[in-house]
């Protein structure tokens, strides 16, 4: 059960990350950061994130959807880096190497960027509150809008480029 949550745990980074690696046009999880974004937006793109996953739309997320969406990711990462070049996979591998070491500064994984023991089932943990290994609609939720709320410094609904340059300044 403990290997099956941390495997949970690092397929919902994975998909937190996936939309981030894979959107057009240098945009960020499918958004300019140069223009404002409103909590409304957050939650539709949580609410497509999460249908994605949910395939059999029963409203909650479980084992059997987490591994298939973890095979769908893992083959679309294997296409894009077929697809690479050289250098461009040297880029995402410097990337990847920076997320890493900022993991292991924050106590949440190693140095090789899994996640230590010690965390109890780590981001899945956190967000399964309830802990019945099912994640609902807004246990998915939480943790973006949160997120949201603390980058957003004037309680206006609105997160502008100041904003979240404030907020990953103060991180």
């Amino acid at each position: 059960m403990r290997k099956f949550k941390i495997l949970t745990a690092g397929a919902l980074a994975l998909v937190m990350a996936a939309p981030a690696l894979a959107a057009p046009d240098g945009k960020r999880g499918g958004y300019d950061s140069a223009e404002p974004m409103a909590r409304a937006d957050v939650i539709a793109k949580v609410d497509a994130r999460f249908d994605k996953i949910d395939t059999n739309s029963d409203g909650v997320i479980d084992a059997a959807e987490m591994a298939a969406h973890r095979e769908t990711m893992r083959a679309a990462r294997a296409e894009r880096l077929a697809s690479m070049s050289d250098e461009d996979k040297a880029k995402m591998q410097e990337r990847r190497g920076m997320m890493k070491q900022r993991w292991a500064k924050r106590g949440g994984a190693g140095s090789d960027g899994a996640r230590s023991e010690g965390t109890k089932g780590g981001w899945l943990a956190r967000i399964d509150t309830d802990g019945d290994g099912l994640i609902t609609r807004e246990e998915f939720a939480a943790p973006m809008l949160r997120r949201f709320d603390r980058m957003d410094a004037n309680n206006d609904g609105i997160v502008t480029p100041e904003e979240r340059s404030a907020a990953r300044a103060a991180r």
